[in-house]
Order: structure tokens, then sequence, then C-alpha cells
């Protein structure tokens, strides 16, 4: 017999959509759980509001509890399939549940229901992108561009799509427009002018600002000593981290919190280096030498005594949480505890920072010797990395430290990596002593993981003391 209950017209005095525009007011203020609490009470009344179990679907969304967040969505689905909002949001969770197959079904239905909506077209231009149909994503991205001409941000997405294809002429120009965006928070009385590449630096006061992560800074300071070339008189503000590692480099580092704009003829963000000097990443120069100053070093001089007659590993599974990406790149502590398990004669360093160190103790560290709660800065990173023959990793500023130092570097990278990583090989020129191991489907972490079973167990079959850097690099590529 059909359910004959009658739908309620208000809820503890107030109407559903009363209740729906305080649900999207909690939500848009981030308030997750007090909106949880309000569409629940709501569906518990109106169990066939599509609109509130696409709501729902959001909010369980947002805190990351996927299989709650497809309920609610299939359910709205099964009421009303030609909502292009709900198709959407559909795909989106899809694609972070590594289905793309879905993620292009319910993004194409919603762009085919509303083709002229911005979100519509841009969430179907993220799956294009993803999927690696860049021709496709390019094409929707200009479409955006007609509807919003100068939309920075619009601009420089197109431009990563550009770089990611290996077109440096027009995908450079396109990422200089990060400046433009959100991402970044100058003071509104921000007055010193962005340098143009052009113009001549000689006897100039040039601020060059990090920007974006830890590696990338890394990465881009090899260009720093080209700079400096120019004439001129540098002075670098970087992240506290940073400070001890680059002290070495031929620029002053800004220590000072607050910088006075009258002291700089022009700044340069980290990343516009290589705009100015060598776009193509396949030709920029060699890693600059890093400083390790003498109390780091002494600080991890035991590990030189550990463990002599082993071959030392060190590891790290995630990069920083904060990053908008970062579950697709990381991996948790599981996989390298069985690394340690089949591998005995071999030692393990954790070299892990931040949250991610919590599963270690979650699930047990056995004997991973872990390192990384223990460093200060990327100075200590890097005495510590001077007592490794590897490091084994999910792809994070590490991996830019490891290979600045020609240390044996073997860097697991998600379905959609970092562009410096295109075109697809097991090596970059950008460190010689890093190789790559891809995924051959999105989440496909089976695949770079036995290759690293692979590779260590050619690597277990020698002496520790028949092995070196090149015998190992060498042990590696025979592998691949």
């Amino acid at each position: 017999m059909a359910n004959t209950r009658p739908v309620p017209r208000s809820i503890n005095g107030k109407t559903p959509n009363k209740i729906k525009e305080t649900v999207l007011a909690h939500m848009d203020a981030g308030r997750t759980d007090a909106a949880l609490h309000l569409v629940t009470d709501l569906l518990f009344c109106r169990e066939n509001d599509y609109m509130a179990l696409n709501y729902a679907g959001q909010i369980y969304h947002d805190k990351g509890q996927l299989d709650a967040a497809l309920g609610c969505y299939q359910r709205a689905y099964t009421l009303y399939q030609d909502d292009p909002a709900l198709l959407s949001n559909m795909g989106n969770l899809y694609l972070d549940m590594y289905d793309t197959d879905n993620a292009l079904l319910f993004s194409e239905k919603a762009y085919d229901i509303q083709p002229k909506h911005p979100p519509i077209i841009r969430n179907l231009a993220n799956k294009y992108r993803y999927v690696k149909r860049y021709d496709d994503a390019i094409r929707l991205y200009k479409e955006l561009l007609r509807i919003s001409p100068d939309d920075p941000d619009l601009l420089f997405n197109l431009g990563l799509i550009y770089m990611e294809q290996g077109d440096f002429k027009q995908g450079w120009p396109l990422y200089e427009r990060r400046i433009d965006t959100n991402y970044y928070h100058f003071s509104p009385n921000w007055m010193i002018l962005k340098w143009d590449g052009n113009t001549d630096l000689n006897g100039k006061r040039v601020l060059l600002v990090t920007e974006q992560g830890f590696g990338d800074n890394i990465m881009l300071s090899r260009f720093i000593p080209q700079l400096k070339e120019t004439g001129a008189d540098i002075a670098l503000k970087c992240q506290p981290e940073l400070v001890r590692l680059f002290s070495t480099l031929p620029c002053k580092i800004q220590t000072e919190r607050m910088i006075r704009q009258d002291q700089f003829d022009y700044y340069i963000p980290m990343m516009s280096l290589a705009y100015h000097f060598e776009q193509d990443w396949h030709k920029w120069p060699a890693a600059p030498s890093f400083s390790i100053p003498a109390e780091a070093s002494a600080k991890y001089e035991p590990l030189a005594r550990h463990s002599q007659e082993h071959f030392k590993v060190g590891i790290v599974w995630s990069g920083s949480p904060a990053f908008e990406h970062n579950k697709r790149r990381a991996l948790t502590l599981t996989p390298f505890l069985e690394l340690v398990r089949h591998f005995p004669q071999m030692r393990f360093f954790s070299f892990q920072k931040g949250a991610p160190e919590s599963e270690l103790n979650e699930c047990g560290s056995g004997t991973i010797a872990h390192l990384g709660g223990s460093f200060d800065d990327f100075a200590d990173t890097a005495a510590a990395l001077q007592h490794m023959d590897l490091i084994i990793m999910t792809d994070s500023a590490l991996a830019h430290l490891a290979g600045s130092y020609d240390i044996p570097v073997l860097n697991m990278l998600d379905y959609a990596p970092y562009w410096i990583y295109l075109p697809a090989d097991t090596k970059t020129p950008i460190y010689p002593s890093m190789r790559l191991l891809r995924q051959n489907a999105p989440n496909d972490w089976a695949t770079p993981l036995e290759k690293l079973r692979t590779v260590l167990g050619e690597i277990d079959k020698l002496d520790y003391d028949q092995l070196s850097a090149d015998k190992t690099l060498s042990l590696i590529d025979k592998a691949l």
C-alpha cells in the first residue's frame, strides 16, 4: 500500500524552504555539522525532498564521508534526474571516488542540460583535464573565457593544462596569472613593482618571494645564481623552515616579518624565475648547493654509525594534508610496513612530518626509526638525508630536497601528477637521481608499489658493500 503520510508544511515552526536557506548559510560558512543536523531533521520529516538530499550529499562529501554522500545523491537522482546542480555534484563525488566513467557521465549530463552555466562548464572541464582529454578541457576553458575574458583563475588553470601538455609558449604566460588569483594575498597597499623580465636589474634592489609549497621553492631556487648574475641586490623572503637551508645562496635572507616596501625596486615570485630564465624544465640548470649547518650535521652524525652494514631507506607516505589534492597523491603507512616486513635486512627511517606522523602510533612503527619528529627545519632534514642510501616516497617536498643532493629517489606519483613530471617517463632531467613510478589508472597504487617491491628485491640481492648511489640507480633502471 502506498505511503500516504502527508508532507509537513513546517518543522519546529519553520518552513522547509526557510530551513534550506539556513542549511545553505551554514554550508557557505563552513559550519558543516550544524548544516548536517538541520538537513537530517528535514529529511526525517520529508524523506523524498530531493533538494535536501542534494544538500546532505554535499555536506557528507565535504566531511569526506563519500559513501554516505553517494547514498544521498543516488536517492535524489531517483526522484529527479534533470537537476544540473545535482548531476554536477555527483560528477565531483565520483571523481573523488576515482570512478572517472561516472564522473564524466554525470558531469556531461549536467552540461547537456545547462551548457551556458560557468560552474557546470568548469566542472566538466576539470574532469576532462584529469583524464587527460586536454583538447576537450581547453575547448571548455575557452568557452568560459568568452564569458569572463580576463578571469585570472580561468587563465591560470588554462595555463596549467598547456603546461601538462608541455606547451611552454602558451602555458607560461597564462601560468603567470596565478599572481592575480585569490591564492595570493598581497597587502592592499602593496606598491612594489613586479619585474617584467626585461628591465635591467643591475644595481636594483629585488625582493624574491617564495610561494606555493616548500618543494616548489627548493626546486626553483636553482635560478637564484642566474638572477644574481644580472647585478641585482637580492633579498629572499622565505618560510622559516627554509632559512638555514637557503643561507648560502647568493642572496640576503629577509627575516623581518614586515617588509619595508621603500627598500625595493622590484619583486619576483619564485616560480616566475623559470618564466624569465628558462621555460623548458628539461633544460633547467642543476640544483644549487644548499647549506647544512654544522649543528645540523652533528645532530644526525650518529646515523653514520647506525646499521653500518645495512642499506638505509628513508620513507615518506604523505605530503601536506593542507594541499587541496593531497589525498590523490598520498598513501598510508600500511604499504610501507609491508615493505619493512618483506625486506628485514634493510633499515627503514621515517622522514614523515605533520599529521600523518600519527600513523606511526596508530599502526605501530615496527622496526621503522622515526626521524621526522626531530626535524626543526629543512636543514635538519638535509643533514639526515646524507646518511640514506635510497628514499622511497609519494610526491612531496622531500623529493625535491633529496633530488637536489643526488640521493637516489623512487617517487610514486598519482595519476595526474605535477606538470614537471610530464611527459610520462621514468626519469626527469630536473633531478638526475630521481626515478618516477607511475599509475596506469586513477588511484592505481598497486602498479607503482609492485615496481617498488621489484626494485628493492634487486637491491636486496647484493651485499651492502657492493652498493653505491650509481650502482643503486643502475639496478633501479634495469628493474624498471
